[in-house]
C-alpha cells in the first residue's frame, strides 16, 4: 500500500486516506493492519448522514496518520454540526 511506503520513507509526515464505507469490517482490518505495521498516531473519522447499514456507499471516512494534535477536538465539533444539519429524517 502506498500509504505504508510513504510513511516508511517519511514517518513524521501527515497522511490522509479517504475511503468509502461499504463494508465496515474491511475498514476495521485496514486500520488494524496500519497499526500492526508500526503506524501509531492513527485517527479514523467517519461520517454517515443515512442509515449506516445496507448495500452501497452509506458513509465516507478518512484515516489520518500523524494528525495535528488540535485536529481531533475540532473535527468533533464540525462532525456534530454536519450530522445535525445533514442527517436525513428518521
Amino acid at each position: 500500500m502506498a500509504l505504508r511506503a510513504a510513511w516508511r520513507r517519511f514517518p513524521g509526515g501527515v497522511y490522509l486516506l479517504w475511503y468509502p464505507v461499504e463494508r465496515r469490517a474491511s475498514i476495521d482490518r485496514l486500520e488494524l493492519d496500519l497499526k500492526n505495521r508500526g503506524l501509531r498516531d492513527v485517527l479514523r473519522v467517519q461520517l454517515s448522514v443515512d442509515q449506516p447499514e445496507g448495500d452501497g456507499m452509506r458513509a465516507s471516512g478518512m484515516i489520518l496518520v500523524n494528525p495535528p494534535w488540535t485536529l481531533e477536538p475540532r473535527l468533533r465539533v464540525v462532525l456534530q454540526f454536519l450530522v445535525a444539519n445533514q442527517a436525513r429524517e428518521g
